[in-house]
């Protein structure tokens, strides 16, 4: 690692979370080092929301085309090139570790790459090289999901997914979490044929169920089936692809895919520690993800402080014949006593009737 002497602060993890501790914690004036043993910018910027992004317009534009059809539009033979997609997004993802970098040395912070794990209270050890430091910040995220079948190595994770040249004609997505849903419907429109395995009853179980059962209405016309209270027992190769078991009311069945993919959960980390005090951030000791879960718990909570002041404010304008115009609900959006409301953030207002995401 470059610098000398001991540190105020060093960040475990170049994510987004990471980064912007080390540039706060740099401009205080800390003498700040970040490592990671991955390319700086973490999974928004690289594998998770920014590409991600890149990839559902495409969608976006073939749906919008299809659903104007007889409207004005002819969509014909509009699809996704998914070749020509992937060379697309590499143009917004491969140069950000780059960039992420040199924006934190700008910022007066030491970057190093490597594995890390605590070599005392005090200190951590980079590729077994110790560093001392008053403080340690692991945000080091989350990693691929250890599932418990056979044949579960066969299966991709959601960086894998978007990394892939071309795009399988079938695909098995494994758990009705959103990172499915979000893929299975980018996959429909890209021309493939999606199937979502979730061993509960009801997929999305962190959403509003109305709302998740008008999505499946929607999948399933789009052509991506859903298959509840069913496991996984087995996957192994075959002349097709993939030869994949599934489990359902004690009836076993065997399908064909040509890909199975499956989502994450929290990374270890590389913060093994021997005697040492950690500030446990999480589960098992690991600094966890929002995960959306507990953004929800959040979003919840910010509801209920704020509508009794919505609802206060409705009444008392009412009165005077006054729409409200704002709120900060947490979702962005609520309807309280028949009026609609609309978040607007506190630094800046929007025009009438613009819609925000």
């Amino acid at each position: 690692m470059n610098g000398d002497g001991r540190f105020d602060l060093i960040v475990v993890g170049a994510g987004m979370a990471g980064v912007a501790a080390a540039n706060k914690s740099a401009a205080a004036g800390w003498k700040t080092a970040i490592v990671d043993d991955l390319p700086f910018g973490g999974t928004c910027a690289l594998r998770g929301c920014d590409p991600k992004k890149i990839l559902r317009r495409a969608a976006e534009v073939v749906e919008s085309a299809r659903l104007m059809s007889g409207k004005g539009i002819a969509p014909g033979s509009l699809s996704v090139d998914w070749g020509a997609l992937m060379r697309h997004k590499h143009g917004f993802t491969d140069p950000a570790p780059h960039d992420v970098e040199q924006s934190l040395k700008r910022n007066g912070v030491t970057t190093t790459h490597g594995t890390t794990q605590f070599a005392a209270p005090d200190a951590v050890a980079i590729d077994g090289k110790a560093v001392t430091a008053r403080h340690v910040l692991i945000a080091t995220g989350a990693r691929p999901r250890t599932l418990a079948f056979p044949g579960s190595h066969h299966v991709i994770d959601s960086t894998a997914f978007m990394e892939l040249e071309q795009l399988p004609g079938r695909l098995l997505f494994v758990g009705g979490g959103f990172i499915s849903f979000e893929f299975a419907h980018l996959a429909a429109r890209s021309g493939s044929s999606p199937l979502i395995v979730d061993h509960g009853t009801q997929p999305l179980k962190a959403f509003d169920p109305d709302l998740v059962n008008l999505l499946l209405e929607r999948g399933a016309a789009d052509g991506i089936r859903v298959r509840t209270a069913t496991s996984i027992s087995s996957i192994e190769p075959s002349s097709r692809g993939y030869r994949v078991q599934l489990d359902h009311a004690g009836q076993r069945e065997f399908i064909e895919v040509a890909r199975c993919g499956s989502g994450i959960r929290p990374r270890p980390a590389q913060s093994h520690c021997g005697g040492c005090r950690v500030h446990r951030a999480g589960r098992d000791g690991h600094a966890t993800p929002a995960e959306h879960e507990q953004s929800r718990g959040l979003r919840r909570g910010r509801r209920r402080r704020y509508r009794g002041h919505a609802a206060d404010s409705h009444r008392g304008r009412r009165r005077e014949g006054r729409r409200i115009e704002h709120d900060q609900v947490g979702d962005g959006h609520a309807r309280l006593h028949g009026y609609s409301h609309r978040r607007v953030h506190p630094a800046r207002t929007r025009p009438s009737g613009h819609a925000g995401e």
